[in-house]
């Protein structure tokens, strides 16, 4: 056979095997599969690969929001709002709902100014305290009849936290700056009367035998009030910060050792179109230092048939209604999404389809949320709380190991969501077994605090191997 002839074929052969292959490759990407989401929405028909926006319906009264059950992989798997990468198989996903008794606030006051609290068992049986700080405008009673605020509020008491909500002292109506009932921000404590005034709360809570002088405290602010916290925190020292919306005061973070989290809300404009720029660099100066911090930014988020289902008082009919409104209006682009800045204008609040006032606000709430202008967020709770947990009050089951150089703490044991270790030792390993010798899960140069929350309850076997290849076993209980 000559060399033209067998070029020929050898051309042939290899422009077959390519359209092959090109014509695989396409079936495999082009292939759709199913996504079930259960007590939510965005089940559908995908392509592989796709982005899938997913929203749980909110949880019943008594419970919380705790995670989501099924194999995919997802943005964010204990945010109620997240994404699911579709895969080459049928997804299933479902919202976890636990139960958490309800509750009650206390109202009270000190010096005129009042005070929310509640605490959900003894100062010795509490992670800790968190004080919640509003923006500009806003008092202590939203903190408890907010949808957004009350959320998180719920799931800070079912995670053993005790809760407080003042306000600052200012509660004057400034009609030239409109902004009236804001934090101040002297520098020293001497000339701050709202750090006066907090420090007054916290010694009543004190002589009440509700904390000591070891409970841990922490923050969450909004907007002004998370930059007044990030003062009061450095004062006062707090375990750990969460600055929503908020950059901080500037020269507070060159001395600051409290750990800190920011969440900034990504179309945040209005208000400051510097704001997001002023949060990054305060947290590049803190984690300069070596202090703990984080940063995740609320993304926007589709408005879904069921978003408007969080608020009391709107069933799945009545949010499906809202939904329509704003797309068939033309508010909604055809993913879904806001598109338009809805704190540029609010000429469009009176177009909102309701008489009732409060249903009418809570609304433009979910709408600035979905557009991820200012405005609290619960999305991010689990995450705040892991990183207040890193720091929290453990004052249940300690299990400590000794023997000869090596010690090993852990913590608490029963556990429910976070394991906690500390060793005198690197630990290079760490795995889980079942009661059966079956292997569950295995953490390579684990950090000291493990996510075990989506384990089902029972016993396990938890192996420890350091650095030296000291073997360490204990039991734990997940409850």
């Amino acid at each position: 056979m000559g060399s033209g002839k067998i070029y020929k074929t050898a051309m042939r052969k290899f422009i077959l095997l390519f359209s092959f292959l090109i014509l695989t490759v396409f079936h495999v990407t082009s292939q759709t599969h199913n996504l079930f989401v259960v007590n939510g929405y965005g089940s559908g028909s995908f392509n592989t690969g796709d982005s899938v926006y997913i929203l749980g319906n909110p949880p019943k009264s008594d419970f919380i929001f705790d995670g989501w059950l099924g194999s995919a992989e997802l943005s964010d798997t204990f945010c109620i709002g997240t994404r699911v990468k579709m895969d080459t198989a049928d997804i299933t996903l479902t919202p976890k709902y636990t139960a958490a008794p309800g509750w009650t606030e206390k109202l009270d006051s000190v010096n005129g100014s009042p005070f929310y609290y509640y605490f959900p068992s003894a100062k010795n049986n509490i992670r800790g305290l968190i004080i919640f700080y509003h923006g500009a405008g806003g008092n202590a009673k939203n903190w408890f009849t907010g949808v957004e605020e009350r959320t998180f509020l719920n799931y800070a008491v079912a995670k053993g936290y005790a809760i407080l909500a003042t306000e600052s002292r200012d509660r004057i109506l400034d009609t030239v700056q409109l902004q009236p009932w804001q934090w101040s921000t002297n520098l020293t404590l001497a000339s701050n009367p709202d750090m006066k005034n907090i420090g007054k709360i916290i010694d009543t809570l004190t002589n009440r035998g509700l904390i000591d002088y070891s409970t841990h405290i922490f923050g969450v602010g909004f907007a002004q009030g998370g930059n007044f916290l990030s003062l009061m925190a450095n004062i006062k020292t707090y375990k750990g910060i969460c600055l929503m919306d908020a950059p901080g005061i500037n020269s507070t973070f060159n001395v600051s050792i409290t750990p800190t989290y920011w969440m900034p809300s990504r179309n945040d404009v209005v208000a400051d179109t510097a704001r997001m720029t002023k949060c990054i660099s305060n947290y590049n100066t803190l984690k300069a230092r070596n202090i703990r911090t984080a940063f995740r930014v609320n993304e926007p988020f589709p408005v879904t048939r069921n978003r408007f289902m969080r608020i009391p008082g709107i069933d799945s009919a009545t949010s499906d209604s809202i939904f329509y409104f704003l797309a068939f209006s033309g508010y909604l682009d055809a993913s879904g999404f806001i598109n338009f800045n809805p704190a540029a204008d609010t000429s469009w609040y009176a177009l909102i389809p309701s008489t009732d006032t409060l249903l009418v606000r809570r609304i433009i709430d979910q709408i600035y949320i979905c557009y991820s202008e200012e405005h609290f967020h619960s999305d991010q709770m689990y995450r705040v709380l892991y990183f207040f947990g890193q720091n929290a009050t453990w004052p249940i089951g300690m299990d400590t190991y000794a023997k000869g150089d090596l010690s090993l703490r852990i913590y608490p044991n029963p556990i429910s969501d976070y394991l906690h270790f500390t060793s005198d030792h690197t630990i290079e390993s760490m795995k889980l077994y079942d009661l059966a010798g079956k292997e569950i899960r295995t953490y390579k140069n684990p950090e000291n605090s493990i996510d075990i929350s989506g384990l089902s309850n029972g016993m396990y076997i938890v192996v420890f191997q350091t650095h030296n290849q000291q073997i360490i076993s204990r039991k734990i209980i997940k409850q």
